[in-house]
């Protein structure tokens, strides 16, 4: 198993997709800075730490993070196939199954990084625009709160994998996620959202600010979406011939 998410990780080493997501995810801090300080200036109001933060990750959850984390899942799942190196993979003396959990692994590092990143481009943001009522507490909250939203978006990657590994290509995964965007954002003031895999990020940081919590049934949906999928791709690969 080490050995194969060290051939991952040697494989993501140079690629272009690793810095064209954290660019990606780089935006919602940044724009939700510049619309507090707009705010700001608009209202002459204080704005504190504690909306800043959840709004920043509010972002990722509901709008950015499911596509772009959906591409980072096509990128790993899907290389080999535009690449025409998908028969060489499966040479390597490891079984299909560890391969895949190892890519599954690397996308659960490269989302717990991307959201761990966000939340230090939104520190410094939140210094520029003066935010108010910091704490070591509140600082603590919210990282774990973002690494929350970032679990709960890597929940829903293995149905992309799937997909990708299904139609081996980029387009139809990323075509599902963007349905799935819509539709949750369709479902998000919707009693349903709590339901729906794919407005249940964005719920989540919408009920921070309200000072309210998911319910346990919102996190076992999340869990079974992932097992479910996981196992999906775990038997595709071990049944299918799909290295042809």
């Amino acid at each position: 198993m080490l050995r194969a998410i060290q051939v991952e990780l040697k494989k993501l080493k140079k690629a272009p997709m690793i810095w064209i997501s954290f660019l990606g995810v780089s935006i919602s801090p940044i724009l939700n800075a510049l619309i507090f300080y707009y705010l700001k200036q608009l209202f002459k109001d204080s704005i504190t730490w504690e909306a800043f933060l959840i709004q920043s990750i509010s972002f990722i959850a509901v709008f950015i993070g499911i596509l772009l984390f959906s591409l980072t899942a096509t990128y790993v799942f899907g290389r080999e196939y535009t690449e025409n190196t998908i028969k060489t993979l499966f040479t390597i003396p490891l079984s299909r199954e560890s391969i895949i959990i190892a890519k599954l692994v690397i996308l659960l590092l490269w989302s717990l990084t991307l959201v761990l990143f966000a939340f230090l481009i939104t520190i410094p943001m939140g210094f520029i625009i003066r935010a108010s009522d910091l704490s070591l507490t509140l600082m603590i909250n919210s990282l774990i709160q973002y690494l929350i939203v970032g679990l709960m978006l890597y929940a829903l990657l293995p149905i992309v994998s799937l997909v990708t590994m299904l139609t081996r290509g980029y387009i139809p995964a990323m075509a599902l996620a963007g349905i799935m965007t819509m539709i949750g954002l369709i479902l998000l003031n919707s009693d349903f959202s709590i339901y729906f895999p794919w407005s249940i990020p964005g719920i989540y940081t919408i009920q921070l600010t309200q000072g309210e919590y998911l319910p346990s049934s919102s996190y076992m949906i999340m869990a079974g979406t992932f097992l479910i999928s996981s196992i999906a791709n775990l038997t595709y690969v071990r049944l299918a011939d799909i290295d042809k």
